[in-house]
């Protein structure tokens, strides 16, 4: 017994502190949003990754439209963007791209249900991708705030602008007819998402959107035989993580917080990434925003890992539309 008492004894007194250590069993994870995820650490994410994108046209868009989406969330630019941009601006001759920031003070109107003003603002941009992210998250808000004016106008904007657009504006549409048992408009508009989608492909997870509505909303059967007829036209909709993903959106819709686990049975990234966006915005579409800020976190964690396979532009799309519609 002696001999094994002076055995373990060195090991314990390693891990109690009075010997030395090596840094890394002492030091606080350096993953950002570890503890917490809030707006700003969220938006110190998203700036990151953006500054990990390869320099040229696709930076410098990722830098502009970044900007709108602090302004949009109501949060200062993080220290990486500010350094982004004014790298770009020593090496370009730049004029000012006020119509960014002019579009995501319009959001934060819109979150704000100032609906009136953010559409006014919406007016005098010029940038046609700054107008779109403005009026794309204006009809989201409004539709959620139940704004019927403010509604039809964002939408009626974005038909004349964007299609794919303007059928973003839809899916939230289509969840507010859900909610209030408006079952014939609501067929008639899935009708009108589904027929989009198919005449213009690439659009697989918006399709899975329209499930996820139904599911969500209590609509679970609907939900099925949806994907049923829209998988005859969207053979993309056929597979094992698509399934896992509306199966975990029910779960939650019934009260249930998704463990770990249900991540790991995905064999896509980018579809586990998306069931994070889809949580969180449910989630606070619920007004369960404690849940919202949780899956936040678990997936700002998630996009950390080394083993993360998504590429940088899809990331920062889904992180911010987490930051302006779920936080």
């Amino acid at each position: 017994m002696k001999a094994v008492l002076t055995f373990v004894a060195p090991a314990l007194l390693l891990l109690t502190g009075c010997a030395s250590q090596p840094a890394w069993v002492s030091a606080m994870p350096s993953a950002m949003c570890f503890t917490k995820a809030d707006k700003s650490c969220l938006g110190e994410l998203i700036a990151k990754n953006v500054s990990e994108v390869p320099t040229g046209i696709g930076r410098d868009q990722a830098v502009k439209m970044t900007k709108a989406v602090m302004a949009g969330a109501g949060i200062p630019d993080p220290k990486v963007l500010i350094e982004l941009q004014a790298e770009r601006e020593k090496s370009m001759c730049l004029r000012p791209e006020e119509g960014y920031f002019d579009a995501g003070k319009a959001v934060e109107s819109a979150r704000e249900k100032r609906f009136s003003v953010a559409l006014e603002s919406v007016a005098s941009i010029s940038e046609q991708d700054a107008k779109l992210f403005a009026l794309r998250n204006i009809a989201i808000l409004a539709t959620r705030a139940n704004d019927e004016t403010a509604t039809g106008k964002a939408l009626n904007l974005l038909h004349d602008t964007d299609g794919t657009a303007y059928m973003d504006g839809l899916q939230e549409r289509l969840v507010s007819l859900l909610v209030t048992g408006d079952l014939e408009r609501a067929r008639a508009l899935q009708d009108t998402l589904l027929s989009y989608y198919i005449e213009n492909p690439g659009h697989t997870m918006a399709v899975a959107q329209i499930a996820i509505s139904y599911a969500t909303t209590g609509h679970v059967v609907d939900a099925n035989d949806f994907l049923q007829r829209a998988a005859e036209k969207v053979p993309d909709l056929r597979t094992e993580d698509l399934s896992k993903l509306l199966n975990i959106m029910v779960k939650a819709s019934k009260g249930d917080y998704p463990p770990p686990q249900d991540f790991y049975d995905f064999s896509n990234d980018n579809v586990r990434l998306q069931a994070y966006v889809q949580l969180a915005v449910f989630y606070e579409r619920s007004g369960q925003t404690g849940n919202s800020a949780r899956i936040a976190g678990d997936m700002a964690r998630f996009t950390q890992k080394s083993s993360f396979k998504v590429g940088r532009a899809e990331s920062v799309a889904a992180m911010s539309r987490v930051l302006i519609e779920a936080m």
